[in-house]
């Protein structure tokens, strides 16, 4: 289940940050990749054992996911946070609305 979860957190991710840049689908695709795949392990771990308190996860995740966008895709601060904020927003709801066992 965990494979799914990433999966369509990555496209989903993945489809909002071209929404929003209007760049190169693969290379925007290769960057939700590398970015789920370091963030959402760790989150998922934290969420079920450590801190089962989604907004604080979140939160967590959306400065994580600040600073790989900002190294990735070298946006300004405030956009690669804004940018964050909305992927994380959009898919955590999603995750509300279709929850994962």
């Amino acid at each position: 289940m965990f494979f799914t979860l990433l999966v369509a957190t990555i496209v989903v991710e993945a489809i909002l940050y071209w929404i929003v840049l209007r760049k190169d689908v693969p290379r925007l695709l290769l960057f939700s990749i590398l970015i789920n795949c370091v963030t959402l392990p760790p989150a998922t771990w934290m969420y079920r054992h450590v801190i089962p308190d989604l907004v604080i996860v979140e939160a967590g995740v959306v400065l994580a996911e600040t600073v790989l966008i900002l190294l990735l895709m070298q946006l300004p601060p405030a956009r690669a946070f804004l940018l964050s904020l909305l992927a994380n927003g959009v898919t955590a709801v999603i995750g509300i609305l279709i929850p994962f066992p």
